[in-house]
């Protein structure tokens, strides 16, 4: 009986593929959605990883590692088959059961469940483990998948990203082998109609104004001499305002509601970024940039100037930029970037590579106004190159709030 059935189960769920599969991700050269069959004793096929469409394992320097896997077909419970999730030892996985498509339509449910709810139930999920899991293979069900790198940068996965799936089970034989169809999905998109209040404020120091930090300068460079009239040179990161507010702080939203921005909405990536050389120092001193952001760097100076940059999650910059001559650069990981010029050795840069744009840096004053954002419950996050950090959880609902105001160096 269970043969004839399959076929009127494939119909149905192909003809729902939109409906339950959502958006994809956007093609960034890999596979972000397909059908894909896991063997049970097949060591190769058993194997599949979402992030890089490939089967099996990876084999380096004679030692077999499960690399290339996000999910894996393995006995479950009462001689049942199991989808593993997370098998790979750097990674974490949580999932949510959605239930048998048919089920849910019946019970006028499944139609109310989008992706957002889905996003919601795995950070609910995620509070309880963040180890792997496993999901008894049910035909005709869905799923949602979080898979997170909580380890060493992988070859697919570096610490700290994410990513999820939506997946169903169209056809399995018990002990053999289990089809899925699958996509990479993302968040909703920001809400842009409802983003009505914007959070401002001031970042100061605890231990209120300090003397910055000055050294002698010493260059045979006459541009840079008339850029920089004086023997001294103020050390950018030590500035602090007599009042004990703070230029030059990094200040973004980590998460809405309990759930990591990036995680609950999906952003467009800006225009393009502006660094510039200008009285030989690199203007401005802190920057933000969205992951997959072009930076475009440029001199107004009379001089040569050293672009440098040791790569740590990105590829390095080591270029010479003269007058009126423009680089473009694209950093696809998140990280704190730190710039430098080997040709004047004061000038320095901090590129926070962040992946979302809902970020800003203080202004000389010490103060900042964030992007605005609709009601919910955030953590800001104020990040300085030598006082450290500190957060503080708000919400905003209604009505515009007072000034916040962030204290470093505690």
């Amino acid at each position: 009986m269970s043969t004839p059935s399959r076929p009127l189960v494939l119909v149905l769920v192909l003809a729902c593929t939109a409906a339950v599969d959502g958006q994809t991700a956007p093609d960034h050269g890999r596979k972000t959605s397909g059908i894909v069959t896991l063997y049970r004793h097949d060591d190769v096929r058993s194997n599949f990883g979402f992030t890089t469409s490939k089967f099996g394992l990876v084999v380096r320097n004679g030692k077999v590692l499960n690399q290339n896997s996000q999910v894996m077909l393995v006995p479950g419970e009462s001689g049942n088959d199991a989808l593993w999730f997370g098998a790979q030892g750097d990674e974490s996985a949580c999932a949510v059961d959605l239930g048998n498509e048919l089920d849910n339509y019946a019970k006028s449910v499944f139609p109310r469940i989008g992706l957002a709810d889905a996003i919601a139930a795995l950070a609910r999920e995620d509070a309880k483990s963040r180890s792997s899991v496993r999901i008894p293979v049910k035909l005709g069900h869905v799923y949602v998948v979080r898979i997170d790198n909580v380890g060493e940068p992988g070859p697919y996965l570096v610490r700290g990203d994410s990513v999820h799936v939506k997946l169903r089970v169209i056809d399995c034989a018990a002990g053999r082998y289990v089809t899925l169809r699958w996509a990479l999905v993302l968040a909703p998109e920001f809400p842009e109609a409802q983003a009505r209040w914007s959070i401002r404020g001031k970042v100061v120091f605890a231990g209120g104004y300090q003397k910055p930090r000055r050294f002698p300068f010493a260059t045979t460079d006459v541009v840079a001499k008339a850029a920089l009239p004086g023997d001294w040179i103020t050390v950018e990161k030590d500035m602090i305002n007599r009042d004990g507010s703070l230029p030059h702080v990094f200040v973004f939203v980590r998460s809405v509601n309990g759930v990591v921005l990036e995680h609950a909405w999906r952003f467009a990536v800006p225009e393009p970024a502006t660094l510039k050389y200008e009285k030989c120092r690199y203007v401005p001193h802190v920057l933000g940039l969205v992951r997959g952001q072009k930076l475009r760097v440029t001199s107004v100076d009379d001089t040569m100037h050293n672009l440098h940059y040791l790569g740590k999650r990105n590829p390095s910059i080591n270029v010479v930029l003269r007058k009126g001559d423009v680089r473009d650069a694209v950093f696809k990981k998140p990280e704190v970037a730190m710039f430098k010029c080997d040709v004047h050795g004061w000038e320095s840069c901090v590129v926070h590579v962040h992946p979302h744009p809902i970020f800003t840096v203080t202004d000389e004053h010490g103060r900042f106004s964030l992007p605005k954002l609709p009601d919910g419950k955030y953590e800001i996050v104020a990040v300085h190159e030598k006082h450290g950090r500190v957060a503080k959880t708000i919400v905003v609902a209604g009505k515009p709030r007072k000034p916040l105001t962030l204290e470093l160096g505690r």
